[in-house]
Order: structure tokens, then C-alpha cells, then sequence
């Protein structure tokens, strides 16, 4: 195990929550595991990123309305 560590130069700590982690496993298991973290991933920072699209426009439509909830009037 200390060869495998050093032969990939990471910790025996990262290699422990690893084998744990992967533990019991097959290969295509751990393969599929990875993709669904990776896709989760992506879901996460698009779902963030509407988040925020969504407060920003909350924030123009509260500043472009007064507090009767009618437009502001357009001078010429």
C-alpha cells in the first residue's frame, strides 16, 4: 500500500477515504459514480447561476416599480 502511495505521490489519508469510498465497488461502479458526481456538479452551479439571474431581475423589477406596484410613469 505504501508503494502504491508513493508511486502516485498521494497520502496514505487520501488513500484511505478512497479505498473507503470505493470500497466494495467494481471498477464500472466507481466509473458511474464519478460521472453522476460530475454531472451533479454541473447541475449545481446551473441551478446557482439561475439563482442568482432570478434575484437580479427580482431586484430591477423592485427598483423599476414604486411601492404601489404600478410602473413608473415615462417622461418624454
Amino acid at each position: 500500500m505504501a508503494g502504491v502511495c508513493r508511486k502516485y505521490s498521494i497520502s496514505r489519508s487520501a488513500f484511505d477515504k478512497w479505498r473507503q469510498k470505493f470500497k466494495g465497488m467494481s471498477s464500472s461502479e466507481a466509473k458511474r459514480l464519478k460521472v453522476l458526481e460530475d454531472e451533479n456538479l454541473r447541475l449545481k452551479r446551473l441551478l446557482a447561476e439561475k439563482e442568482l439571474e432570478i434575484q437580479v431581475l427580482r431586484d430591477i423589477v423592485k427598483k423599476t416599480f414604486d411601492t404601489s406596484g404600478k410602473p413608473p410613469k415615462i417622461v418624454d
